[in-house]
């Protein structure tokens, strides 16, 4: 596949061009014309269809055309158990068009990287490894920092459906130093959670909010993504989330697409 096609799925997500990477797809559609290289790709594996767009305007009416039929046979296809199209976060028509033809917006947001270590991180005396004992808190602590996000975006405010395989996970997490846990006078008020080169969660209890210790906690993470060998760190930021989108971009993350998910 031509690097042009990558430099169009990086537009919606590094994600989707490891994974088109990884699995191969077929080109429905592609102009080179413009700097950002747009395309049409669609591909399937292990009963999964996935149809990536990657159209910046002004584009052809073929253009939303092939759109148009690349999802519509997504929607029938017999064979898969799994249907999903990913556009850029930008691209308005595309994503209107998928909400029309029955699919659900899954999730919009921002892939952000950071290449630059903290000159100085701050000292936390509280800051320890994830311990089994934490579980309960932990599954507290998500809960009430993503109730509200949840519901701006409509999704289940139950993030944690079985804490006993999450605390397992967490466990597994600590053997790669990818778990960590903030705690105040015994309590735990916040922590981080990590998996290879991404930061996956920064938390901190929605009453010990706005008093710079989620700056800290993110600071103590990129380190530490860093300290396991990473030479850059990587996040997503729901769209919703100005605020913490603003706080990534001080903090030296650098936006590298705007996406959205669907799934049907």
């Amino acid at each position: 596949m031509e690097n042009n096609i990558y430099i169009s799925l990086r537009a919606i997500s590094p994600n989707a061009e490891e994974f088109v990477r990884h699995c191969g797809a077929d080109v429905l559609w592609k102009d080179s014309s413009d700097q950002s290289s747009s395309c049409i790709i669609t591909t399937r594996t292990d009963g999964l269809g996935i149809v990536f767009a990657s159209i910046a305007p002004p584009c052809p009416e073929k253009a939303r055309f092939i759109l148009c039929k690349a999802l519509d046979d997504l929607c029938t296809e017999p064979d898969l158990t799994e249907r999903c199209f990913n556009c850029r976060g930008n691209d308005q028509l595309s994503r209107d068009l998928a909400q029309i033809m029955g699919f659900k917006l899954e999730m919009a947001g921002y892939f952000l990287t950071r290449r630059n270590p903290p000159e100085q991180v701050p000292k936390l005396s509280g800051l320890r490894a994830y311990q089994a004992s934490d579980q309960d808190s932990w599954v507290e602590l998500s809960h009430l920092s993503y109730r509200k996000l949840c519901q701006v975006n409509g999704w289940n405010t139950q993030i944690i459906h079985d804490p006993k395989v999450f605390g397992q996970d967490m466990l597994q997490r600590v053997t790669r130093n990818e778990a960590w846990s903030y705690l105040e006078q015994g309590k735990l008020i916040g922590g981080y959670r990590l998996n290879g080169s991404f930061i996956e969660d920064i938390l901190v209890l929605p009453e010990h909010q706005n008093r710079g210790l989620g700056s800290q906690l993110l600071e103590y993470a990129v380190a530490r993504v860093m300290q396991n060998g990473f030479a850059e760190v990587n996040l997503r930021v729901a769209e919703s989330n100005t605020a913490a989108l603003r706080l990534y971009q001080r903090r030296q993350f650098v936006l590298v697409s705007h996406f959205a998910e669907h799934c049907y």
